[in-house]
Formats: C-alpha cells, structure tokens, sequence
C-alpha cells in the first residue's frame, strides 16, 4: 500500500493554482495583445480526428487561424497523426493550444497504435495501490511526449446503477470513499509530468438510467446521498488541491436546480453551487456540447457560458465551432454576456496554459512518437496491472494454484 507521505504531499503541492503570480503575469501579457474576438475563441476546444491528412489539416487550420480556438481534442486516429496535427497548430497559432486528452484507459482509448491499459472497474481490483499511481505517472508521461496538457480523467461516478448505460466499467467501483482515494493517487501521479487532470461528469453520472450522449439524464439523489456519495470524490480532491478542473455534466439535478436544466447549462449549479458553495476557482468545462441531451437547444454554448462554465467542449461537427463563437458574439453585443465575462474566463484559460506549460511548447518527432510511447517500460507496467487485476472470485476445490 502507499506510505502516508503521499497523502502529506498533497497537501503541499497545488500545482494548478491559478492565483501563481507567474501564471497570472503571462495571462495578463497575452490577453493586452488579444482582440475581443480572440478572447472569446480561447474559450473553445475544438474537437478533430488525429489523422494527418490534407482536408483535416485544412479544417484545423481554419480554426486556428479564424475561429482563434483554444484547444484542441484529438480523436480517432494514430499518434504520428497527432503529432503532426499539433504541430501544425502551435506553429501557427498566435496564442499557444491547450492541447486535450479523453484518455480514460491511456491513449489507445483514441489511438490505435498505442497501448490499451485496463478500464477502472478493473484497476479497482488492484491490491497495490502503487500500480495505480505508477499507471499515472507511465499515463503522464505518455501525454507529456505526445504534447497533451489535460486528460479529462479521471471519472468521478460513482457506479451504483447497474442498468447505467453509460459509466459502469468506466468507474473505480461503487464505494465513493475508494473512488477518492484511487483517483487522487492516479494525479499525483499524472502530476509528475505536469498533466492537468480533469474530474467528471460533475455531480455524479453513475447512478442514471439514461445516456447522456443521447438524451439528458437524470439524477434523482436527495441532498444527503448526494453530499455524501456522489460528490464526495470531488471534495476530497479539491481538499486535496488535486482537482485540477471539473467537467460538467449533461445531467439534470432537481435536489440542486428543480428547473429541468442540464447541470452543464445551469447557472444554478455551475456558479451558485461550484464556485459558491464549494469554492471552487479552478477551471469549469462542459462535456462535449455535441452530445444529445443539449445538442437540441438553440444557443446552447451561449448558455454554458452564462451558466459559468470556462470552456466550451466540442460544439459539434462541421462548421458548428464557428456558428457557436458566432452566437456568443451576438450575445455579448445583445447583453447577454458581458466582456468582463469573457476576459474573466479568457484569462483563466490563459492562467491554466501557463501552469500546464503550454507556453513552452516544443515539437513532436511523428516519426520516433510511436516508439516513444509504447516503451518496453510502458509494456512491463502493462503486463504487471493487468497480472495485478487478475481476481478469484471461486477456487473450486483448490485448483488454483494448478499443480505442476
């Protein structure tokens, strides 16, 4: 098991602060040299296959260069294909990309040619908590050499619905205290290669019966389970200073807001409740804007915004990234947003470039990455989890271990 000293150590490392003074002196340098236009595209991650071909780098270019997005989240492809993509994109654009990673179980979640390491209802099986810590730093530093700077991981949910569609082996398990303590070991060990890691599907997907990719879900929890399951893992990374952002759910809460809304589109949650309530100043995202429980609504990026959220996730395919930047124009010019909103939120998003080193940006090698990252390091720890996940649930008459 872990020594103590991990736990001691938390305490004194908040690595994604964003009141450091550096950070903030960076910030406010790029933001005196961005248009009002510029500030409100770093709100933007923009979402592409990770596939190194003409029309996809034509499409990138568009949204570094006009819609001035703020990041980037790559997707279905290999990581030669990422590298050069990413390089593309920080050598032409004017503000350094938050590069993004939805890596749940590594980056072969995204990438073909990289390696696959077990989804967390089987790490939850895992003995030696130091493999999940040493998953994190391997998962870290994978991320550092490929250039990503945030993985939204780790998942949060806690998994108590076994008609859930869409957590279920996705979670640690059904024990919210064990879920706190897994997920804080895995970013400590993320944080050794400076990767922001980003907790989901606030306040808590695992209990549902409906997928939110497809239509809003609903969290029927009153205030104590809530409190006590459900954003417990929340409460102690942030007492921890390990919640390094916060991924807002497309969830629908009555016991926090009974009005119907998404939790991602509820100013009620986001603002009254995160940053009020819990005190928490770090970065708030949305999940993916494209997915089926909000697609449906009108202004719906808009409506993220006003809520409080910081970033936008995947506003959708084609041209829907510049339609939503677009919207968010119009709002500000109708009232509806305001440019201290966006420069608050800009300068946020700058603060987290700065402390997750976006600024030092150096490029990746497409032709050695491969054999960077699926190291013959990185192949043992492989094999030692996924032996270490190995359980016995029945020994029939004693025959394991077998006999020689």
């Amino acid at each position: 098991m872990l020594s103590l000293s991990f736990s001691v150590a938390a305490h004194s490392n908040n690595r994604f602060n964003v009141n450091d003074m550096k950070a903030q002196m960076w910030a406010d340098s790029v933001m005196a040299t961005l248009s009002d236009d510029e500030k409100i595209g770093q709100l933007f991650i923009f979402t592409t296959k990770a596939q190194d071909t003409p029309a996809l780098r034509t499409a990138l270019l568009k949204q570094v260069k006009e819609n001035k997005v703020g990041g980037l989240l790559f997707w279905k492809g290999n990581c030669e294909g990422q590298a050069a993509l990413t390089n593309l994109a920080q050598s032409t654009a004017k503000v350094p990309l938050l590069i993004t990673l939805d890596g749940e179980w590594g980056l072969r979640m995204r990438l073909d040619n990289t390696l696959r390491y077990p989804r967390k209802l089987t790490l939850s099986a895992l003995d030696n908590d130091s493999l999940i810590y040493d998953w994190g730093v391997e998962l870290g530093r994978q991320c550092k050499a490929l250039g990503i700077h945030v993985n939204f991981d780790p998942v949060l949910d806690v998994n108590l619905n076994p008609d859930n569609p869409v957590i279920n082996v996705r979670s640690f398990g059904d024990d919210a205290k064990d879920i706190a303590r897994k997920a804080s070991i895995f970013v400590r060990g993320m944080h050794q290669y400076g990767i922001a890691c980003v907790g989901k599907h606030f306040p808590g997907h695992g209990d549902t019966q409906q997928d939110s990719h497809k239509e809003l879900a609903l969290v029927t929890h009153d205030r104590a389970t809530l409190d006590s399951v459900d954003l417990l893992p929340y409460r102690r990374l942030q007492e921890e200073h390990l919640l390094d952002g916060v991924m807002v759910g497309h969830i629908s809460v009555p016991v926090l807001d009974n009005s119907g809304m998404a939790a991602s589109l509820s100013k009620t949650i986001v603002t009254d409740f995160v940053r009020g309530e819990m005190g928490y100043n770090g970065l708030i995202m949305t999940d993916a804007m494209k997915m089926g429980a909000v697609a449906k609504r009108k202004n719906y990026c808009v409506e993220a915004l006003v809520a409080g959220n910081d970033m936008i996730l995947d506003a959708g395919e084609g041209n829907a990234t510049g339609t939503a930047i677009a919207s968010v124009k119009k709002a500000v010019a109708d009232g509806v947003l305001t440019m201290d909103d966006i420069e608050q939120k800009c300068r946020k998003v700058l603060i987290y470039k700065y402390l997750c080193g976006a600024h030092e940006y150096k490029p990746v090698d497409p032709e050695r990455i491969a054999s960077v990252l699926n190291s013959e390091s990185a192949k043992s720890l492989q094999q030692r989890i996924a032996r270490g996940c190995v359980t016995v649930l029945k020994n029939s008459g004693r025959a394991i271990p077998m006999a020689s």
